[in-house]
């Protein structure tokens, strides 16, 4: 199994998605995620087609592939505001993925869009864009703030039941479209369970977002943190359960905020450490 993470933080502490990619590789990780929406990403450059062929080079010279990738957040508020965000920011976002040769970029849903119109807004055109390219899109399980409780919810959230999640997969009915399970959204206010969503969505899972949280906030620190309560036999025993062969890909960057440029790869060796014990109990007998 794979130990990959991603480029976000280390981007921003060292300066670029390149020094970031070096900085995973000295780290000890497989391969890397590919931000792709935030400030200093190679998509709001210029010329991201041409930043990416440099990034894909430069991946291939040192030996360490993009194994996945994120694109940009999409707060949507309706199907017009779908239909214009995906062609401004997530189609650039899949086109860069496929030539850095991303196998699957993470696209968020709608929160309080339906899965019929996630799919025909979002997904749908997209599919048609990352096919030829050999990348595949995977809808993630979202939360939603509730203002009226001051918390956050789960509640009529798309994918964050293992229904909607399922169906927003299935209604595709192409193997280009998969999931990818973010572990701690699945553990906060009013979701099912990491465990439960992992047994329910089974072999759609195609991608993973491994952090820790309080069961509470969307904290994305590491896992043992203080604080940090998801039972992470339970969830390990569970992917071994479905036969998980996908990336181990964390999400987890909170946990070095504060951390100088100058000790990042260092903290990052502690991250892939992790993972890599994680991945281990996964592919034991």
């Amino acid at each position: 199994m794979k130990v990959v993470a991603q480029t976000h933080l280390a981007c921003e502490k060292l300066g670029s998605d390149f020094e970031a990619v070096k900085a995973l590789k000295e780290a000890g990780f497989d391969g890397f995620d590919l931000s792709i929406f935030h400030r200093k990403s190679i998509l709001y450059s210029p010329d991201p087609i041409g930043e990416a062929k440099k990034l894909r080079e430069l991946s291939e010279k040192i030996g360490i592939p993009c194994l996945q990738s994120h694109a940009p957040f999409t707060c949507l508020r309706d199907a017009a505001h779908a239909d214009e965000f995906r062609k401004t920011q997530l189609e650039p976002a899949v086109r860069v993925a496929g030539v850095v040769g991303s196998p699957v970029i993470v696209v968020h849903p709608g929160n309080n869009l339906s899965v019929e119109t996630n799919y025909e807004h979002i997904y749908k055109p997209l599919l048609d864009i990352a096919r030829p390219l050999g990348v595949k899109i995977a809808t993630e399980n979202m939360w939603n703030w509730d203002e009226e409780n001051k918390r956050i919810t789960s509640k009529n959230v798309a994918c964050a039941s293992i229904e909607n999640f399922c169906r927003q997969v299935d209604i595709a009915n192409d193997e280009y479209m998969t999931a990818c399970l973010d572990l701690g959204h699945a553990e906060i206010t009013d979701a099912p369970g990491a465990v439960a969503m992992i047994r329910g969505l089974g072999e759609r899972i195609g991608a993973l977002h491994v952090h820790d949280v309080d069961k509470v906030n969307d904290l994305h620190v590491m896992p043992f943190e203080h604080d940090a309560k998801i039972d992470w036999d339970s969830v390990i025993a569970a992917l071994r359960e479905i036969g998980y062969k996908g990336a181990f890909t964390f999400e987890a960057d909170n946990s070095f905020l504060r951390v100088p440029p100058e000790l990042i790869v260092h903290a990052l060796r502690y991250e892939a450490a992790i993972g890599r014990y994680f991945a281990g109990k996964i592919e034991a007998e």
